[in-house]
């Protein structure tokens, strides 16, 4: 995969992760708007529409009370203060119970571990919120890209094994189904456009991925039972698709 894609990619997941994680603020909505014409990525019909809507429905200085309008609708949507319409975690999302701190934030927090990071309310907050496993996949991107650009080309590739892995046991089996249904639930046309846009990186790194020979398996969204020990290393399959199996 080549560095200007892994770097693309890096930047969307980067701010993508961030929008999702904390409630818009003025600074906030201001600069997004006015680097929103530089978005990393291409942009589907969908996204250039949203981006368009996005544009033209806020004015250079948003008012306070534009902005609480904001805040209201992901607030309402992602329960920061009370209870969510769609939770951003994924252990909700994908587990029978409904629960935080489940399975899957179990799994991921491994994941973390295996990079040398943690999530940043460690203990206190689930580590798989939406935003925050959009913003992991953003680190490992930009650790492969800088192996790859400092020579280590074993390390990259490790580095890129724990980012697709990740991507298919969790990002990507749940988050397309979760940005399609905030776009429809959400009020405003920063959360839909968020939403929008958050949809479209994810398939397109799906893409990038098979595209460049590696071996993707998408776990399904309802987690599968399971009775195997979480609190161990991850297994790693770091090998691409013999390239006249790709696709």
């Amino acid at each position: 995969m080549e560095l200007k894609l892994l770097d693309s990619f890096a930047a969307a997941f980067c701010v993508l992760g961030a929008l999702h994680l904390d409630p818009p603020s003025s600074p906030v909505v201001k600069d997004f708007l006015s680097l929103s014409s530089q978005w990393p990525l291409p942009l589907t019909p969908q996204g250039e529409a949203a981006l368009k809507e996005l544009r033209s429905s806020f004015p250079n200085d948003p008012s306070e009370e534009e902005i609480y309008a904001l805040w209201a609708d992901q607030n309402r949507l992602y329960g920061i203060t009370g209870s969510a319409q769609l939770s951003p975690f994924e252990s909700v999302q994908r587990g029978d119970d409904g629960l935080v701190f489940d399975q899957e934030t179990i799994e991921v927090r491994r994941y973390y571990g295996a990079m040398g990071l943690q999530a940043p309310c460690l203990g206190s907050e689930p580590d798989d919120h939406i935003g925050l496993e959009m913003d992991f996949l953003s680190k490992c991107l930009l650790k492969a890209a800088d192996d790859f650009a400092a020579g280590n080309k074993a390390q990259a590739e490790q580095t890129l094994g724990v980012a697709r892995q990740f991507s298919g046991e969790h990002l990507l089996s749940w988050g397309s189904a979760f940005f399609a249904e905030g776009a429809k639930l959400a009020k405003t046309p920063w959360l839909r456009g968020i939403c929008i846009l958050s949809g479209q990186t994810l398939s397109q790194w799906q893409q990038a991925l098979l595209d460049a020979g590696y071996q993707l398996v998408i776990a399904p969204r309802q987690r599968q039972s399971s009775q195997e020990d979480a609190s161990g290393a991850i297994p790693l399959e770091l090998t691409r698709r013999p390239a006249n199996n790709r696709t």
